[in-house]
């Protein structure tokens, strides 16, 4: 007999993964366009994009139509082609995400708050997150299953497989033609996204029976197409044509299944024969045949007929007087009103029970000392028998039979891997490299310890894998590793224990931009190029709307990707952008995706050597987008461009001390709308100063008046400069600055006095005509010492505008009045409001 076990640890429970992993939470995937449901299952459905990138992250952030929730990840698996990503949302046990990588298609499977979704790849509509109603679903099974000839007896006395190691049960799946091609493949070449998809259900059973206490391991030995008429068969033909031989149907299933040493065979079709699946219950060696419909792999159904294969059935209530005494049913608990509805919440089914009105379909096979919000999830035989639901310990006493039912081809464990080390690399990862001894590995199993004696799986790797990156730690903490090979036959010894200790945290960690998302405009250089203060730089220039120039618009709009440390000191962004022409660049930042943004500062000079600098809300951390769109949109111009040399987002891991008070305040040149001042600046650890104004003289009171204004750090000490455009003219003003950063501020400077001059009027034409019937307005003026702010009906329209006339293309038809002023640019120095009727 085979009996194939493996240590406990290799499907460990959940690891307690340090806070900086929610920090790092990249997101799973970019949402292209919402689309009607393209399966009747589903209400509702999103075609998506996948960020690879996010299966290397400790955690995940996944939007669930609206809906934000970050995973955090328990482990990693590779399995011949394949990464699986493991995880939970929130400390839930049933609220699981299984994500799998196959080439470049993906799968994933994700239970939250009762809700289910899938990540599936369609024919048509290429990859699409789905919300799945389990209702909806066809039926589970035909009303009678097929008796498979077990031995074993339903009420066996046996002792159930020790928690501590895990049987191994080999299982080939072979899927139809007709199934790859549905979930978006190409028969005969590239079936990776049906294979993805399996793949996730599998790594979701096993997750099932690691949270139900069963000490079993569904381990994949063949994922095999075959090409198979589906159409017109019934469930049970199918299950008929995968499991006899010699009738001309999927003969060479039985060929690979030997040449495998395959216990179980599970067939994956796109049709079901009208139903979720089929399966022989209690199986022997020839009747270890199941089918599941490709649609149902989303609602367990493979891990629901595999469960029959080991000998488990549906809920007592769905059967005639069952025996009192046999255990080997599902468990629900229904809110109809019938003999499964206990009276109370919570409602709720198990995998082998059939779902029922109120009953969330939960990840768990019946074990009474499995609790599910607060409740057993079964029915002890011996303090119960006439109710005994307990398919768990079914399955645990069918494990060893099961298992013996085909030799495996490999009966040699591996070499153990030797020579194992370990190194920080900065304060939240360990790369540890060791020597692969062996030829016969097909994975190695790597563990990570805090104390050297409890251990959990953190990754499961391929075949002649030497090294691993383990990220998403704690700083300044240490952290113990050993590692193991295996194969069909076993696991190999470990390596020896190798250990490292992070670094501490710094006190500043600087994030550069990871990536750039081009909505708008041309791009020159890479976002690279904004990593170093070098002279290197990364140009955005306008897309022009074409037509005639008088009505010709342009615009950019770029956003860079950052995964920003955080900090409890507060974070901060400076940038060197320079703009060409009298083009301006506002600058602003998104926390949620790009859902939202918050405007940081505009760039508006010519100066290569241009610094700019905001603070950003002291939570920012986790993925984060920075956005560039030109401020000025002026008819008739042409193409100008945002250069961007740096951008870098600083993270204070500590709050240290407020800065040195500034001093010596003066106020310099002043013109109706504006005052120029200076300040000495003492500190060199502020993240930006404050300007305050009141226009009375506020003596000692440094929060008189109001803030008008916040400008960036200062390199080093030393004199810092400033000037208010929004004064008004004839008026007298004190002004003073405070030095803040993530520790606030420690008082002010001294306050200045000024006085601006009378203003200068400014005077506005209009010229008002139509175009095709459209209203057409050419403003013009004079009297202004400036470029100015154009505003009709008081909203403004146009900024740092030059040329004249400036052609305002209202668009509405019909009768119409329009009243327009004109200000010096972000002054107060404004003409009189001037009408014109259409």
């Amino acid at each position: 007999m085979k009996i194939k076990l493996l240590a406990a640890t290799s499907l460990a429970a959940a690891l307690c993964l340090p806070a900086t992993a929610m920090a790092q939470a990249l997101p799973l995937f970019d949402s292209i366009s919402p689309r009607n449901a393209v399966k009747a299952e589903a209400t509702s459905s999103q075609t998506v994009r996948v960020n690879r990138r996010a299966l290397n992250a400790p955690a995940v952030e996944i939007d669930l139509f609206g809906e934000k929730v970050t995973a955090v990840r328990d482990r990693v698996e590779r399995h011949k082609g394949s990464l699986v990503w493991v995880g939970r949302i929130g400390n839930n046990i049933q609220d699981r995400v299984v994500i799998t990588a196959r080439g470049n298609s993906y799968a994933a499977l994700i239970n939250y708050q009762n809700r289910n979704f899938e990540l599936v790849g369609t024919r048509n509509a290429g990859l699409v997150l789905n919300e799945l109603d389990l209702d909806a679903f066809p039926s589970m099974e035909p009303a009678a299953l097929p008796e498979g000839g077990a031995e074993e007896s339903a009420s066996a006395s046996g002792s159930p497989v020790t928690s501590g190691n895990a049987i191994q049960q080999d299982l080939l799946v072979a899927y139809t033609d007709d199934a790859c091609v549905a979930a978006g493949g190409t028969s005969g070449s590239d079936c990776s996204q049906v294979e993805s998809q399996i793949q996730a259900a599998v790594v979701e059973g096993n997750q099932v029976y690691l949270d139900s206490q069963v000490n079993i391991v569904m381990n994949v030995v063949g994922m095999n197409e075959y090409v198979y008429d589906e159409s017109g068969k019934t469930a049970n033909q199918m299950l008929d044509d995968v499991t006899f031989q010699n009738d001309g149907q999927l003969e060479q299933v039985h060929v690979d299944r030997d040449a495998l040493g395959a216990d179980l065979v599970a067939l994956i079709t796109q049709s079901g024969g009208g139903y979720c699946g089929i399966a022989w219950v209690g199986s022997s060696q020839s009747y270890a045949f199941s089918q599941t419909a490709r649609g149902c792999l989303s609602n367990r159904t493979l891990t629901h007929e595999l469960g029959h294969n080991q000998g488990s059935l549906h809920a007592r209530s769905q059967y005639s007087n069952p025996p009192s005494g046999n255990y080997n049913y599902g468990f629900r608990r229904c809110n109809n009103g019938g003999v499964d509805d206990p009276g109370s919440a919570p409602y709720f089914s198990t995998v082998m029970a059939y779902s029922c009105s109120g009953a969330a379909r939960i990840g768990l096979m019946a074990n009474p000392n499995v609790l599910y919000s607060g409740i057993p999830s079964g029915v002890d035989p011996d303090v119960d028998p006439a109710n005994a639901a307990y398919s768990a310990r079914t399955l645990n006493e069918s494990a060893a039979n099961i298992s013996s039912f085909r030799d495996a081809p490999v009966t040699t464990v591996p070499d153990a891997p030797t020579g194992l080390s370990a190194a920080a690399n900065g304060f939240d990862a360990i790369n540890i490299g060791w020597t692969d001894n062996a030829s016969n590995e097909t994975s190695f199993t790597v563990e990570r310890s805090t104390d050297g004696s409890t251990w959990s799986t953190i990754a499961t790797l391929g075949s002649n894998a030497t090294s691993f990156a383990d990220d998403g730690l704690n700083d300044d903490t240490t952290y113990f590793y050993r590692v193991s090979a295996a194969n069909a036959a076993g696991s190999s010894a470990y390596t020896n224990t190798a250990s490292a200790t992070t670094d501490p945290q710094p006190s500043t960690v600087d994030d550069v931009a990871t990536g750039q998302i081009a909505s708008n405009g041309s791009v020159s250089g890479s976002f690279a190029d904004t990593h170093a203060d070098d002279g290197v730089a990364q140009s955005i220039t306008e897309a022009s709307s074409g037509g005639p120039k008088r009505r010709r618009k342009q615009s950019f709009t770029h956003d860079w990707t950052f995964n920003v440390t955080g900090g409890a000191g507060g974070v901060v962004l400076n940038a060197n952008a320079w703009v060409s022409g009298s083009e301006a660049a506002n600058f602003a930042f998104s926390t949620d995706g790009g859902s939202s943004y918050t405007q940081m500062f505009t760039v508006s000079g010519n100066d290569t050597s241009g610094s700019y600098s905001y603070v950003m809300p002291g939570s920012t951390s986790g993925n984060v987008r920075v956005r560039a769109t030109d401020a000025a949109q002026t008819n008739g111009e042409g193409v100008d461009s945002l250069s961007v040399d740096q951008i870098i987002i600083t993270s204070n891991t500590e709050v240290g001390d407020p800065p040195a008070n500034p001093s010596n305040m003066v106020t310099g040149a002043v013109t109706a709308g504006s005052v120029a001042m200076s300040f000495m600046d003492n500190a060199d650890n502020e993240f930006g100063f404050e300007i305050w104004r009141a226009s009375s003289n506020p003596g000692t009171n440094c929060n008189a008046g109001s803030e008008i204004s916040t400008i960036g750090a200062n390199a080093g000490t030393g004199t810092v400069g400033y000037t208010d455009t929004s004064a008004a003219p004839s008026t007298t003003y004190w002004y003073w600055a405070k030095a803040y950063n993530g520790a606030g501020d420690n008082g002010c400077s001294n306050a200045a006095e000024a006085t601006t001059s009378v203003g200068a009027p400014i005077s506005v034409s209009l010229s008002g005509y139509k175009v095709k019937g459209k209203h057409t307005v050419d403003v013009s003026w004079s009297g202004a010492s400036t470029a100015v702010d154009i505003f009709r009906d008081g909203g403004s329209i146009a900024t740092n505008v030059s040329a004249q006339p400036f052609t305002d293309n209202i668009g509405a038809k019909g009768g119409a009045s329009y009243s327009y002023m004109v200000c010096e640019t972000g002054t107060s120095v404004c003409s009189d409001p001037v009408g014109v009727t259409f």
